[in-house]
């Protein structure tokens, strides 16, 4: 069950997980504003999981950077196995929720702030579900580093301390 506040400044969604029976608070992107001021808060009808997951299959197949050999690593019963697939073949609605949590990740937002979105429980189980290498996580320390030089110099220069 799906709840839409009010139209205002910060729109949100609130919603129950199915798996966790837990209830979530999900801002809405001014680009899904749009759509719904597009149809004037009356979308369509939401397809089944398989029924959408077939269609990103058909529509990732068009895409040449999703037309790839696609390599993964599987550990079953201490057996590894490489499970050999196009890369197109793994999208499902499942790929879109890594995703998010990846890119907000990457962008910065703080963990916490997005596993209250994503329903994850612990920083451990979140930690594994999202897809960084190692050189994101380093772009994401010098990141930090240098918004935290620009404040600390700017607070020098506020408070007088500026070497110039």
């Amino acid at each position: 069950m799906w709840a839409i506040n009010k139209p205002g400044i910060r729109s949100i969604l609130t919603t129950i997980q199915q798996k966790t029976k837990k209830k979530v608070t999900i801002p809405i992107h001014q680009n899904v504003k749009d759509i719904i001021n597009k149809y004037n808060g009356v979308l369509p009808t939401c397809p089944t999981n398989q029924e959408f997951n077939r269609t990103l299959k058909d529509l990732g197949q068009r895409i040449p950077a999703l037309n790839v050999p696609f390599s993964k690593q599987i550990t079953r019963n201490r057996k590894i196995t490489v499970e050999e697939t196009m890369k197109w073949e793994k999208l499902m609605t499942h790929t879109a929720r890594r995703s998010f949590c990846t890119n907000m990740y990457l962008m910065g937002v703080p963990v916490l702030t997005i596993m209250a979105i994503s329903g994850h429980k612990t920083e451990k189980s979140f930690r594994a579900y999202i897809k960084a290498t190692g050189e994101e996580h380093a772009q994401i320390m010098q990141q930090f580093w240098d918004n935290n030089d620009k404040k600390k110099s700017k607070n020098d220069k506020k408070d007088g301390l500026d070497e110039h």
